[in-house]
C-alpha cells in the first residue's frame, strides 16, 4: 500500500554517475517509489546549476499541490560531490524556501525534508563553489544518515 502524503525523490548522482551508468544513488532512484523523482548529475567540474533545477523541481512540484494535501514528503539522496550539493539543496530549502504566489507578492513555503541519505560527501570536488556548511544538516531535515565522510575528521550529522 502506497503512502498517502505525496512522495518527492531529488537523486544527485556522483560525478559521472548516470541513470544509464547507475551506481548507488542510481539504483536507489531506480527503486524509489514516491509520487514523482528526479535525478541530477553534479557536472564535471560540479556546479549549482543542478541544485537550482532540482530546488525549481521542488518548488514547482510542493506548490502545485499544496492545497491538495496537508503535507508531502521529499526526499533527498547524494553520493560523493553530489551529497555535498544534496545538503545546498537541503538549505536553499529551509532559507529560502519556495515562493508560491504567480502574483508578485511573496507567499514563502517553507519545504521540510523527511529524508536525506548521504554516501561519502566530498566537498573538496566542488573546486570553490560556496557551499553552506557542507556537513552541517539545516533544522528542515527529520532523519538523515551518512556514510563515510571526507576529510575523516569532518563532523557528521
Amino acid at each position: 500500500q502506497q503512502n498517502q502524503t505525496p512522495q518527492i525523490g531529488i537523486f544527485f548522482g556522483g560525478a559521472a554517475e548516470t541513470l544509464l551508468k547507475p551506481w548507488s544513488i542510481g539504483q536507489l532512484y531506480k527503486d524509489y517509489d514516491g509520487n514523482e523523482k528526479d535525478f541530477f548529475t553534479p557536472g564535471v567540474p560540479a556546479n549549482f546549476l543542478s541544485v537550482t533545477l532540482a530546488h525549481n523541481v521542488v518548488c514547482s512540484w510542493s506548490c502545485k499541490h499544496r492545497a491538495a494535501c496537508e503535507g508531502w514528503d521529499v526526499d533527498i539522496f547524494g553520493y560523493s560531490r553530489g551529497a555535498i550539493l544534496a545538503v545546498e539543496l537541503a538549505n536553499r530549502l529551509n532559507f529560502e524556501g519556495c515562493d508560491c504566489n504567480d502574483d508578485g507578492n511573496a507567499d514563502i513555503l517553507p519545504v521540510n525534508i523527511r529524508f536525506m541519505g548521504l554516501i561519502d560527501p566530498v566537498e573538496f570536488a566542488l573546486f570553490g563553489l560556496p557551499v553552506r556548511h557542507p556537513y552541517v544538516a539545516p533544522p528542515n531535515i527529520r532523519w538523515a544518515i551518512q556514510h563515510g565522510c571526507d576529510p575523516p575528521d569532518a563532523p557528521v550529522f
